[in-house]
This record gives C-alpha cells, structure tokens and sequence, in this order.
C-alpha cells in the first residue's frame, strides 16, 4: 500500500521498505553500508513522526518499539561494532511480539512492562545499584 502526502510518495507497505517485485533488485538489510542504513533509519523516523498525529495513540509505542529493533539490528549492518547479546535479544523479542498490539492492546502493554523490567534489571547489572553517571 503506497501513501502519500501533498500527492508524494513517502513510503510504500511499510515505512523504510520498498516492495519491489523484481527479485533481482531486493536486498537484505545486511547487504546495506552503515551509511545506508544510518540514512534510512532516519527516513523512517522521519516518515513516523509525520504519521504518528494523525495515527491511533497506541501506534506512538509500536513506532518506538520498532525503533529500538532497526537501531539494534546495526549489529548485523557495522562489523566494528561490539555485539551486545543483551540488545540483540531485546530486539528478537519486540520482533516476535510487536504484532501482539493488533491483538490485544493490554497484552501489548504488559510487554512494554515486561522489557523495562528486563532493562533496569540490566541496568544494575551494568552499572551497579546506582544510575550510570
């Protein structure tokens, strides 16, 4: 499903991804440089706080949650960068939970409950009792 704006294109199926139905020019998100991804993560943000006003209040959170997904997923984008087994299974949580929302509103709001949990236990973990200076 395209969607436009003042008649431009601004995202086709889902924001960040364009369908194309020539497989010779599909691609995998690892197959993006750093800058790439880098760039088409803002556009996503981008075209996300532009639909988010007009969007029901709960599709605010799902932005968010797949945000922390695509940030994450430059693990598998920037060699240099230090895995963090932590982040990486916080983010094949949200992916495998995020469509719990289209569910149940509750249930998606337990899962939010759940992974601030599982990060402040990991934020003592890191950092101690106290909060990171």
């Amino acid at each position: 499903m395209k969607k436009r704006r003042e008649g431009k294109i601004t995202y086709y199926d889902t924001y960040g991804r364009v369908t194309n139905t020539d497989p010779s020019q599909k691609r995998e998100k690892n197959s993006l440089s750093p800058e790439q991804y880098l760039f088409e993560y803002s556009l996503f943000l981008l075209t996300a706080a532009r639909g988010i006003p007009s969007e029901p209040r709960i599709y605010g959170a799902i932005r968010l949650l797949d945000a922390i997904s695509r940030v994450t997923g430059l693990y598998s984008t920037i060699s240099a960068l230090k895995p963090d087994p932590f982040l990486i299974d916080a983010k094949e949580k949200i992916d495998s939970e995020l469509d719990t929302t289209m569910v149940s509103e509750e249930r998606f709001m337990e899962f939010i409950d759940e992974l601030i949990d599982r990060f402040a236990r990991e934020l003592k973990t890191r950092y101690g009792k106290d909060s990171p200076s």
